[in-house]
């Protein structure tokens, strides 16, 4: 019987050390299923950039009928450049008449050597001809705002008394410049 009893003893304490190590693996489960919350903190970088940008437009200079008297004609010039930027328009065209201040509107088809063929024409930033506008000269400056704004007009004139002129349409396609920061 004694024997029996130490049977029975020993099973119930591997029962107990059984019931035990299920009861600590349990406990650590049940330990390990819990989550911290805890937050942590971090940041990023929203990261955006405007490109400077610029465009200009010009509208058409037309003139009346040249009757050999003086005739005065402008032309808007719009401008839309980024918010702050600065700018300079100018006329990107050379004179190409010998006096260095006028252009030639050449009669469609014609010959720009030959006198009957072509229109002198002077460009200025202002209708009183103060300011001749000529290869970079006479800018317009200032700052863009982001929208179109006409920011100024050239004014063109075609002198008086140029005779012995041909009949038909005269013109000349002249380049506005833009620079800006």
């Amino acid at each position: 019987m004694k024997q029996l009893n130490l049977e029975i003893n020993k099973k119930t304490k591997n029962n107990k050390n059984t019931l035990v190590c299920f009861l600590s693996a349990f406990a650590l489960l049940a330990d390990i299923t819990k989550v911290k919350s805890d937050t942590l903190p971090t940041s990023f970088l929203a990261n955006a950039t405007v490109n400077p940008s610029c465009s200009v437009s010009a509208s058409t200079m037309t003139f009346v009928n040249y009757t050999e008297t003086r005739i005065t004609a402008s032309s808007n010039i719009v401008l839309n450049c980024s918010n702050g930027r600065s700018y300079t328009v100018s006329l990107a065209d050379s004179p190409d008449y010998t006096d260095g201040l006028r252009y030639k509107l050449l009669l469609s088809g014609g010959n720009a050597s030959i006198a009957s063929n072509y229109l002198l024409v002077g460009f200025f930033k202002d209708a009183d001809n103060g300011l001749a506008m000529t290869s970079g000269a006479a800018t317009f400056t200032g700052t863009g705002t982001g929208s179109a704004a006409t920011i100024g007009q050239i004014w063109g004139y075609i002198a008086a008394s140029q005779i012995g002129k041909l009949a038909g349409t005269y013109n000349k396609v002249m380049t506005v410049n833009i620079s800006y920061q």
